[in-house]
């Protein structure tokens, strides 16, 4: 598995898998998080032709 934990630290992106609600209140999805990580894994792993 190539080295992308950069990517996955909640340090280094905090914002991943929050949404905002439709009165403007931040909401935490950890399914959205998971979603977000495996796409973002995924397209890294694309680009370096693994």
């Amino acid at each position: 598995m190539p080295h992308f934990w950069h990517v996955c630290n909640r340090g280094v992106n905090p914002e991943l898998g929050k949404i905002a609600g439709t009165t403007g209140e931040m909401l935490q999805s950890n399914p959205l998080a998971l979603t977000q990580l495996l796409i973002a894994y995924h397209m890294l792993v694309a680009a370096q032709g693994y």
